[in-house]
């Protein structure tokens, strides 16, 4: 069973790759990988079939622009 969870923009996938999130948050593949091994984003799988888990991209939005507010 393959569960989607709707957003804003539509159904989303609860694993996303990290093109899908860097276009989420506008920046480069690169970013997102370096998101991930300073540990900001949880990933499954191994390092072939990477993907960030919906739950983690979420909670870094949340921190983000918690920080850009406190600003």
């Amino acid at each position: 069973m393959n569960f989607r969870i709707m957003t804003a923009s539509g159904p989303m996938s609860p694993y996303l790759t990290c093109q899908e999130v860097a276009d989420r948050l506008r920046c480069s593949k690169a970013t997102i990988y370096r998101r991930i091994a300073a540990g900001s984003l949880d990933t499954i799988g191994d390092g072939v079939l990477l993907r960030v888990t919906l739950e983690s991209l979420l909670r870094y939005e949340a921190e983000i622009t918690n920080r850009r507010r406190a600003s």
